[in-house]
């Protein structure tokens, strides 16, 4: 089964990223939106028009909906023009070739109207796919990894170009990836998909800050999920693990032995002072750099801790100078989200 009781609402003029692994369903899913699959049950509907229902199936071209594939996949023999024209064949000419000249001007191609997507550059040749998605003024723009075949540097500005213009032209948009990164930075809305269903939906901030289970938290970005018990304290409820006694924001199960999320960001290193061989905080720990990999503008510190088996990683600015070897004192701000322990628990995940 590909797709498993899913249910999404997507508000006119937002901008949904639908993320998840290979296989998870998603791309599955934009093709039921699209009309390249009809599902077995279920209804899809677009502003009030159902579009899928019990004895009903609008065809593709039929459902005023602009889609940008993967690698841009334009018509080689047309013209960027005559590609971005090719959903207004019954328009009148002149509006016609007025509304090619608006989108060109949109996506930054002015002037190369008459050339063949062979003599444009990856960036460019997607760009007119965006246009000819946008031509029909469609109701929905569904965008299929279309960032996924650029080098890094281009993606990123590019996905930044595309979300700025939907914004500007009020679109409604599907983007689905598997790129952690894009979908966060690019969403209103976050929607997680695993194994045909829908594990988490809202805004990104949410979805990555409270994830509803220890797996989520390892899909989304960097992730440390290590073992500790867990206990209330009046209205206080903390969690003892290898980085110290640390307060839980987030609470998922009963009392008892856990699972305690930590992200990088919320790990601080400072050289140890007098007091802390002493004696340290609750939520602070000793440990040693074990080893370094510098960036430039950050490094990430590899640090040994007791009581775990493998090193924990720290995200430091590059100007910090730290070396293999080093005594750190390790503290963790903010509160933790803890979930109930593995089955087959080990230190760390």
């Amino acid at each position: 089964m590909a797709l498993d009781g899913v249910d999404l609402d997507v508000p006119g003029g937002a901008f949904v990223s639908v993320l998840g692994p290979s296989g998870s369903g998603k791309t599955t899913l934009l093709r039921c939106i699209a009309g390249f699959e009809r599902p077995d049950a279920g209804t899809v509907t677009l502003r009030g028009r159902e579009l899928v229902s019990p004895g009903r199936f609008v065809r593709a071209f039929e459902r005023g909906i602009g889609i940008v594939p993967q690698e841009g996949a334009l018509f080689p023999h047309l013209t960027v023009a005559q590609n971005i024209g090719f959903g207004l064949v019954e328009a009148p000419r002149r509006d016609r070739r007025a509304r090619v000249g608006q989108l060109l001007e949109l996506v930054g191609l002015a002037g190369l109207g008459g050339r063949r997507p062979d003599q444009l550059s990856g960036g460019q040749q997607q760009r007119v796919a965006l246009a000819r998605a946008l031509a029909p003024e469609p109701a929905l723009v569904l965008l299929d990894e279309p960032f996924s075949a650029l080098d890094a540097q281009l993606r990123v500005g590019l996905r930044e170009e595309v979300r700025e213009l939907l914004r500007t032209l009020g679109s409604t948009a599907v983007l689905v990836t598997h790129d952690q990164a894009e979908a966060i930075s690019l969403a209103d809305h976050l929607v997680v998909m695993r194994g045909g269903r829908v594990v988490a939906a809202g805004e990104p901030r949410e979805v990555y800050e409270h994830p509803v289970d220890a797996d989520l938290a390892r899909f989304l970005g960097e992730a440390m999920v290590i073992d500790g018990a867990v206990f209330r304290e009046r209205e206080d409820v903390h969690a003892d693990c290898a980085l110290g006694r640390l307060p839980v924001g987030h609470f998922h199960g009963g009392e008892g032995n856990c699972q305690v999320l930590i992200r990088p960001e919320q790990i601080v290193v400072t050289a140890p002072s007098r007091d802390d061989s002493a004696v340290a905080r609750d939520s602070q720990v000793m440990g040693v750099v074990a080893s370094l990999s510098y960036f430039g503008h950050d490094a990430l510190l590899r640090v040994e801790v007791p009581g775990l088996s493998r090193p924990i990683v720290v995200r430091v600015a590059g100007r910090k100078a730290f070396h293999p070897g080093d005594q750190v004192v390790v503290s963790v701000t903010r509160s933790v989200a803890t979930f109930p322990a593995a089955t087959n628990s080990s230190s760390m995940h």
